[in-house]
C-alpha cells in the first residue's frame, strides 16, 4: 500500500478547501497542521480559472511539503489533472467516476480517489485503478446505505465524503468508512472570512478526535 494512503487511513481526515480565498489558505493550513490533520485538498472550480487552483497548490506544497500531503479536488478533466500534477499534488479527487481520469492519474504516479455512489460505479472505479473510492454524498444517504453498499464490496476501501457531521461520523466509520472528507465542517464560512484560526483549529481537532474515538470504539 502507498505510504500516503496508509497515512490517510491512520489519521482519517482529509480537509477539503473549497472556494477559500488565497489570502486565507496559509491560516487554514496552519490550523490543520496544529490539529494533526495531514491531508489537505484544494478543489478546482469548473467555472473559474484553473490556474488559480494550480498556483495555490504549488504555493502550499512549497511551504507545507513536510507537514501536509496536498492534493487536488473536483478534478473533472485531464487538463485539471495535468495542472494539479505540475503544482505538486500527490492525489487526485473527483466527484465522479471517469475511467480516463483514473487511468491518467495512475500513469502520473498519483493516488486516485474518484467519487461514486452506486455499487456499479464503485466497482468500476476500483477495477479502473482507484486507490480509494469516495462514496459521495455519504452523509446524505446515511450510514445504513453505506453499510449496505460496503457489504458485498469489502475488498474496496471507501471514504465517506459529503454531509459528514460530528453526529454521523462514528456510525459511518462502523458502517465501513476508512476515511472522511470534511469541508465546511472544518472550514466554516464565517470563521474563514473572519480569519478565525482558533475556530478552524477547534473544528479540525473535533473531527480528528471523533475519528480517533471511532477507531478505539470498534
Amino acid at each position: 500500500m502507498e505510504p500516503a494512503l496508509s497515512a490517510l487511513f491512520e489519521t482519517g481526515i482529509l480537509a477539503i478547501c473549497r472556494a477559500i480565498p488565497e489570502d486565507k489558505l496559509f491560516l487554514c493550513a496552519d490550523a490543520l497542521v496544529e490539529a494533526g490533520v495531514r491531508f489537505m485538498e484544494l478543489t478546482f472550480d469548473f467555472a473559474g480559472d484553473p490556474g488559480e487552483t494550480e498556483r495555490a497548490i504549488a504555493v502550499l506544497v512549497r511551504r507545507y511539503e513536510k507537514s501536509l500531503v496536498l492534493g487536488a479536488g473536483t478534478v473533472l478533466t485531464l487538463e485539471q489533472l495535468s495542472r494539479a500534477q505540475n503544482a505538486g499534488a500527490r492525489y487526485i479527487v473527483s466527484p465522479n467516476c471517469d475511467t480516463g481520469v483514473i487511468a491518467a492519474t495512475k500513469a502520473a504516479g498519483l493516488l486516485s480517489i474518484p467519487g461514486a455512489l452506486t455499487p456499479s460505479e464503485i466497482a468500476l472505479a476500483h477495477a479502473s485503478g482507484a486507490d480509494l473510492v469516495k462514496l459521495f454524498p455519504a452523509g446524505l444517504f446515511g450510514p445504513e446505505y453505506f453499510k449496505a453498499v460496503k457489504a458485498p464490496l469489502k475488498h474496496i476501501p471507501l471514504a465517506a465524503v459529503g454531509n459528514v457531521t460530528p453526529e454521523n461520523l462514528a456510525t459511518l466509520y462502523r458502517a465501513g468508512a476508512a476515511a472522511f472528507g470534511i469541508s465546511s465542517g472544518i472550514f466554516e464560512k464565517e470563521a474563514v472570512e473572519a480569519g478565525d484560526k482558533t475556530r478552524i483549529l477547534e473544528r479540525a481537532k473535533l473531527y480528528m478526535g471523533l475519528f480517533a474515538s471511532a477507531k478505539e470504539g470498534v
